[in-house]
């Protein structure tokens, strides 16, 4: 019997189509089943999904194309419209634009990296559930989605209200972890992530920029990346804007200046406590010591 393929769902403008194929590349690197990914987009062209289709791997893959026409963009949340909306707000057509005999997807940023099997999550019981996610305060984390499209509710109001009771919670140091917050606010390195953390969220900064700080955690997205053919050209490209993009050294231009500007406002606050001292030793009512 043929297995039944896991689908996937990503979103993709042309700049981030490199990046697209290395993050199904992880996907495929570690999930050995058949794969069928549905590519939401709106500017790609044929030889865009030549590319995409360039993904070697021993067990099926078949990419789809799902360019979204101009009613089918979702609205931005500051009600622009909608050809205005990023690629980033595209999950939100799921529901509306996939064949109708889909039972669930599994939406995937494309600056994540799959670093594990994904047959659990994957096979989550959402029996009572809209969407598997998880959640960061009193909403959910984008970029890791498990949409129910067997469930009969109204995926429109939900979308606005977010009713978390509608949600299965994902563990994010499993399966959303955000690179930057887990090094700078959780104190954890690449390879406590590479062992533990299935999917990784690089969001914010990326590990392909060299207008930013890096942290050892985006060792992992080189890990994967260096597998694929344009790994040199990636290489180069951040490697140039490493050595050419001011951003980094600006920053640190500034905080120099803010270090030699506290410490001349110490150096004056030492004066004038000096100066205080000195005249309270004098005071009349203290008499001379």
């Amino acid at each position: 019997m043929k297995p039944e393929p896991m689908n996937i769902a990503v979103s993709v403008s042309k700049y981030y189509l490199p990046y697209t194929y290395v993050m199904l590349h992880s996907l495929l690197k570690n999930n050995a089943c058949p794969i069928d990914v549905y590519v939401l987009h709106r500017e790609l062209c044929p030889a865009d999904f030549d590319f995409l289709r360039t993904l070697t791997h021993t067990h099926p893959l078949v990419i789809n194309d799902c360019r979204l026409s101009e009613d089918q963009i979702p609205l931005s949340a500051d009600d622009n419209a909608a050809p205005a909306a990023p690629e980033s707000l595209f999950y939100l057509s799921i529901p509306r634009i996939l064949p109708a005999d889909l039972p669930r997807i599994l939406y995937l940023d494309s600056d994540v990296i799959v670093n594990a099997p994904l047959s659990a999550l994957y096979a989550a019981d959402l029996t009572h559930h809209m969407l598997a996610a998880c959640q960061t305060g009193s909403g959910i984390a984008d970029g890791v989605l498990l949409f129910n499209l067997d469930c009969d509710a109204s995926w429109e109001p939900f979308f606005l209200q977010k009713e978390l009771s509608a949600v299965l919670p994902l563990d994010p140091k499993v399966y959303n972890l955000p690179a930057r917050t887990a090094y700078t606010a959780h104190n954890l390195h690449y390879e406590t992530v590479r062992t533990q953390a299935a999917i990784v969220h690089f969001c914010g900064s990326k590990p392909w920029e060299g207008n930013c700080f890096h942290c050892d955690i985006e060792q992992l997205w080189w890990d994967y990346a260096k597998d694929v053919p344009f790994y040199e050209d990636l290489m180069e490209h951040t490697l140039h804007e490493i050595v050419t993009d001011p951003t980094v050294m600006n920053y640190i231009s500034s905080l120099r200046l803010e270090h030699k500007q506290l410490l001349d406002i110490i150096e004056k606050y030492e004066i004038i406590l000096e100066r205080t001292s000195c005249r309270d030793k004098h005071s009349p009512l203290l008499g001379d010591k």
